[in-house]
C-alpha cells in the first residue's frame, strides 16, 4: 500500500495508490475516495477530523449521509 503526502506552500495532499483522497487548500478540506471505495481508503479518510465514512449495503456514507465518493468539503 502506497500512501504519500505532499505539501506546497499552504496546500497539502494525501494520495493513496497515486489517487488524491484529501486536499487542504485555502482553509478548505476536500476529500474523495480517489475512485476506490476500499477498506484502506475508508480507514485513511476516517483518520481525519470531522470525517466518518462507513459502509452499509455496499454503499458509502459520509457523516451519516449517502456519499458517492466524489469531492466533498469537510469543515475542520
Amino acid at each position: 500500500m502506497i500512501v504519500k503526502s505532499r505539501m506546497i506552500g499552504t496546500e497539502r495532499w494525501l494520495k493513496l495508490h497515486g489517487n488524491t483522497i484529501a486536499h487542504l487548500i485555502n482553509g478548505e478540506f476536500i476529500i474523495c475516495d480517489g475512485g476506490e471505495q476500499s477498506r484502506t481508503t475508508k480507514e485513511r479518510l476516517n483518520g481525519f477530523p470531522n470525517v466518518h465514512v462507513q459502509q452499509k449495503n455496499f454503499e458509502w456514507y459520509l457523516n451519516g449521509e449517502l456519499w458517492n465518493g466524489s469531492n466533498k468539503v469537510v469543515r475542520l
